[in-house]
């Protein structure tokens, strides 16, 4: 055992660079594994409402605010959202007439550290943005 009996200190520094090489990896790959539960959960809540904007032919008010009351409970800021505003009727004779579509760009409370940024987007400022989106055929038949 005379690797362990060292005077110089050559244990103790290959600790210390082991150390913190393997604390910057659990920390990183924490890091990225919250950030993707965050897109899970907007894309969950986009995928929610989507089906009712396939539903209704648009987004309605109540809709939109709840949509946004949720983003707040999972911890995201909603920057804009992007759907229609006014009823997409079912068109059996042309499919993309009554196409419906949401997208959805939220900021989230904590900021990614450097593997997080690689789900999401930079916005203009050069925080991180989660955007989702999604598009569906609308079902409503009447106005």
């Amino acid at each position: 055992m005379r690797v362990f009996k060292c005077n110089r200190g050559i244990i103790a520094v290959e600790f210390l660079i082991c150390g913190l090489v393997l604390f910057f990896l659990v920390f990183v790959s924490t890091d990225y594994w919250l950030i993707q539960v965050k897109n899970q959960q907007a894309d969950h809540i986009k995928n929610y409402y989507l089906d009712r904007i396939r539903v209704e032919g648009y987004l309605t008010d109540a809709d939109r605010n709840g949509m946004i009351q949720k983003f707040n409970a999972i911890g995201c800021q909603v920057q804009s959202i992007d759907a229609p505003v006014t009823p997409v009727l079912r068109n059996a004779d042309d499919p993309t007439q009554s196409e419906v579509w949401l997208r959805v760009e939220a900021k989230p409370n904590t900021q990614p550290f450097f593997l997080g940024t690689l789900i999401g987007a930079d916005a203009p400022d050069g925080s991180f943005l989660i955007r989702v989106s999604g598009r569906a055929l609308s079902e409503r038949v009447n106005p």
